[in-house]
């Protein structure tokens, strides 16, 4: 809407002696996104 910015980010999680899994991935993903909502007021568009 009027007076909104639009963002895109592209992230990368690398473990160091492993590949992550699904559920680890989802968890960062989620706690980036919860971090932007708290911080900045971010609207995840769908």
């Amino acid at each position: 809407g009027e007076g909104n910015r639009s963002l895109a980010l592209s992230l990368f999680w690398q473990h160091p002696e492993r590949t992550l899994n699904e559920d680890e991935v989802h968890s960062l993903f989620n706690g980036v996104i919860d971090a932007l909502k708290e911080e900045l007021g971010a609207i995840l568009r769908s």
